[in-house]
This record gives structure tokens, sequence and C-alpha cells, in this order.
């Protein structure tokens, strides 16, 4: 059987979101296996292998191997190396892949160009059809249920991800504490996740965050939670992939419909148009002041109707 490499991005919900090569590339006859450095403690989730990063002097050995090579570049180091080897010495069966919602004065980088107006996930399809020629296509990552747990068994348990990769991709903590109090009000049950590496952006959200071992031990908490509501980011992905109804907050109209966590039943929410003027950046800087805690709470409250 064919093997097929598949290298992802650093980030969780970019490793979920190019599963679906490797759920797609297994329909189709391929053995793939996804590289990540922690999604492997999911694995069992999968009906496909996922391994941490090679080694540096692993590398040339196991590129040798594959028959075909996706690669999600990014800025990591090892990324890099394995990407630079890829292309000296297999570019025949290498696709890079470098989705991204800049404009840029260059154009797209890598060999296939994503349309912005469509999320990631069909994109992806989009790019198993026309570039990698394969049939019987799903959108789907194969992400397996946890058979013994209840799918959302504590169906007003709201899952709050005040956070992000980039801090600057976050709605502010003041407004999570309204929002967090007006959910209260309505006999929701908020509860805050925040990673290890998150918590010190945080002055009063970080007091009541829960901790969890790994990432199977969050997984299996968000299935049997309710609903989840917080920034574009990896855990937003995570559980939309678990079927779980999400809200996301976007700091960019621009990044709105490529990033959607697309796996399941989801809202919304981003800024009113601001006028951009050149150098004064103030779309980056005060898009937060026109998303306010009424807008978020409503389409919440709307996003529920379905599933209460």
């Amino acid at each position: 059987m064919k093997k097929a490499y598949i290298f992802c991005s650093k980030g969780l919900g970019d490793s979920l979101i190019f599963a679906l090569l490797a759920n797609n590339l297994k329909r189709n006859n391929y053995e793939p296996i996804l590289f990540h450095n922690f999604l492997d403690e999911i694995n069992d989730l999968f009906d496909f292998e996922i391994k941490k990063y090679p080694k540096e002097d692993e590398i040339e050995d196991l590129l040798d191997l594959s028959s075909l090579i996706i690669i999600n570049s990014d800025s990591q180091n090892i990324n890099q190396k394995v990407l630079k080897t890829a292309k000296d010495k297999h570019n025949d069966k290498l696709f890079e892949l470098h989705p991204s919602t800049c404009k840029g004065n260059k154009g797209f980088i890598g060999d296939h160009k994503f349309n912005i107006n469509k999320t990631m996930l069909d994109n992806l399809i989009d790019f198993c059809h026309k570039k990698l020629k394969l049939n019987n296509l799903v959108k789907d990552n194969g992400l397996k249920n946890f058979e013994d747990l209840i799918y959302r068994k504590y169906k007003k348990r709201v899952i709050i991800h005040p956070s992000s990769s980039d801090i600057n991709k976050n709605w502010p903590e003041k407004k999570y504490i309204k929002l967090i109090k007006k959910l209260e009000k309505k006999d929701f049950e908020p509860k805050i996740i925040l990673k290890n590496d998150e918590i010190n952006n945080f002055s009063i959200l970080k007091n009541y965050a829960l901790k969890f071992n790994n990432l199977l031990e969050m997984s299996k908490y968000i299935y049997e939670s309710g609903f989840m509501i917080g920034n574009d980011s990896g855990i937003g992905h995570l559980a939309s992939n678990l079927k779980i109804p999400t809200l996301i907050i976007f700091s960019s109209r621009r990044k709105k419909d490529f990033w959607r966590c697309d796996f399941y039943k989801n809202e919304i929410v981003y800024p009113y148009p601001i006028l951009n003027i050149k150098g004064l950046r103030l779309r980056d800087k005060y898009w937060y002041k026109t998303i306010y805690t009424s807008k978020v709470f409503n389409k919440f409250i709307n996003l529920t109707k379905d599933f209460l």
C-alpha cells in the first residue's frame, strides 16, 4: 500500500483540519501517517496513525519510504527541515500547502491556491479532488465518538475558551466575564478552559480555569459538554470536531469564513467594518469595540434553539 505522509503545522486546529486529508487518503487506498507533536494523544479516536515529528537525522530515511508528501509549512524549525529535504530529494511527490488569508504582494505560497471565501475543510476537499485526483471524498477527518461517555450529557454546560494563538485575536477578558454572568442568569454552566501557556494572560479567569493532564482528558470533558464559545482557536475546532455546537468570535471579517469551525453546527460573530487608514492599523487595534456582549449572547441563544 502506498504511504502518504502529512506534516501538520504546530496548531491543534490545523492538525484536526489536515486530518481530513489523512482520512480521505485512507479511503483511497493509501496508508496515511499524520505528523504532529501532540495530536497523537488522541490517536485512538482515528483509524490512521498519528506520530510526532521525526528527529532531524531520521527525516531523509523516512521520506524515502513515501509515495506522497504533504506539508503544511510553518515557522517551526523541524517543519522547515522536512520541507527542505522533501524539496531537495522528493519534489516530484511533494505538495506544500500554506493556507492564509493574508493579501501579500507575491500571491499565494505553495502548490494550491486557497479560496478565502470557503472554509478550510472545503478548500482541502477541493485540493483532494483537483490536485490529488481522489474519489469518494468526505468532509470529515474520521474522528470517532467516545463509546464509554454520554454525548452532550451536560447540555447546559458551556465551554469558554477566551484565548487563542495570538493575543491580538482575543475578545477582552472583561467582556467574557460579562458574558459569563449573562449565561449564568439563564441557568447555563460556563466552564473556563485555558492551556498552561495561556493562563498568565488573564487576571481573573485564570482562577477558574479547569486543569487537564493531556488532550485526551480535555476532549472527553468537551464531548460531554453542551456548547462551546471562544475565539478563533484550536479548542474551537476540537469542540466542533466532537460535534459540539460552537460560537466563535473572530477578530477579522477576512478570516471568518476561511477559519470557521466547520465540522458541525456553528455560529460566528465578527467586527463591524472599520475604516482602514494606511499605517494606523485601526482594524487590528479596535475590532473588539464593535463586538458587544449582548451581540455574542444573542447569537449564542440562537445557536441553542435546536439543541435544548
